[in-house]
């Protein structure tokens, strides 16, 4: 029992102690329409300062039109991932299988953030700054989870039937949006007892959906 709950108690640890996502633009350096910029935001006011030390205002509310601004920022990403989905690929006389046991996972990769603001006319002469965001991300995972061990993930060399605990690695494209990430993964699986030698997935590959929450 405690092996099966194992993986959910170390998300939500993970989860507790680190808990800074991603909400929005904050200050830091940019990239605007191909060149750099350094963004400051005063209460509800965003200021650009560009390379020649030029600074432009884009204020919270707005009488006139404005035009759309897009700022992209490249940066380290780190997030805690669970795969609920697997689909391991067909191996000797066993069938392809989907498996739905918790995994966590710590990612590390290569993340592009895109935000663009617009001033949608609210009427009366009055228009509100929007913000939209998405993010995208490249890079490898490690973790553990639960994996199945039975007669059918054995080659029947195995009587007993049990949620074994493996070591999780592989890589991942994710998407953000907001704090939220959601994506595709490719792994491997390596279970950590001496039954490894007759489980059938030992070290092959599986495909699987991931999501999580951005930490940095």
């Amino acid at each position: 029992m405690v092996v099966r709950w194992l993986p959910a108690v170390l998300i939500a640890w993970l989860c507790c102690a680190c808990g800074g996502a991603k909400r929005g633009l904050a200050d830091g350096r940019y990239r605007s329409e191909g060149k750099p910029v350094q963004v400051q935001l005063v209460e509800d006011t965003i200021h650009l300062m560009d390379a020649g030390g030029g600074i432009r205002t884009l204020p919270m509310m707005s009488r006139e039109a404005m035009p759309a601004v897009v700022l992209v920022r490249p940066s380290m990403d780190v997030d805690v991932l669970t795969a609920p989905l697997k689909y391991r690929l067909a191996t000797g006389n066993a069938r392809p299988r989907l498996e739905t046991q918790l995994g966590g996972l710590i990612y590390f990769g290569r993340r592009m953030d895109r935000y663009r603001l617009t001033w949608p006319d609210l009427g009366f002469a009055s228009r509100a700054r929007k913000e939209a965001h998405i993010g995208l991300s490249m890079g490898l995972f490690v973790g553990l989870g639960g994996v199945q061990v039975a007669p059918w993930t054995t080659g029947n060399r195995l009587e007993e039937d049990y949620t074994g605990v493996a070591a999780s690695a592989g890589c991942a494209l994710i998407g953000a949006v907001g704090s939220t990430t959601l994506g595709a993964a490719i792994g491997w699986d390596h279970l950590l007892n001496d039954q490894h030698r007759v489980w059938i997935y030992e070290g092959r590959p599986w495909l699987g959906l991931v999501f999580g929450v951005n930490l940095n």
